[in-house]
C-alpha cells in the first residue's frame, strides 16, 4: 500500500505529517510506504518518503493535481484523524 500526504505553503507544519504517519502506522497490519509531497521538508521525520513538490505555479489545493503523475495511491489530508483500522482502503 502507498499512502501520500501533500504539505504545501504554511497552513500545516510538519507535525502534521508526522502525526498523520504515526496514524497511519498504528491503524494498519498492511505493509506500506508513506509518501509526503512538500514544497518544505524541514522536520519531516524519517521513515517518510519525501517528494519535493516542483514549481508548477500552481496556488492553494491545484497542487494536488502533480498528484496524478505519481501512479496508484491512497491519499489523505493532513486534517484528517484516523481511529480505527485502514487496511480495507
Amino acid at each position: 500500500m502507498k499512502v501520500v500526504c501533500l504539505k504545501w505553503g504554511e497552513k500545516y507544519s510538519s507535525l502534521y505529517v508526522n502525526n498523520l504517519h504515526n496514524m497511519v502506522r498504528r491503524n494498519t497490519s498492511l505493509l506500506l510506504t508513506f509518501v509526503c509531497v512538500t514544497d518544505n521538508r524541514d522536520g519531516i521525520q524519517k521513515g517518510i518518503d519525501i517528494v519535493d513538490l516542483p514549481s508548477l505555479g500552481l496556488q492553494g489545493w491545484w497542487n494536488k493535481m502533480y498528484l496524478f503523475s505519481l501512479g496508484s495511491f491512497l491519499f489523505l489530508d493532513l486534517d484528517v484523524v484516523i481511529h480505527d483500522n485502514i487496511d480495507d482502503l
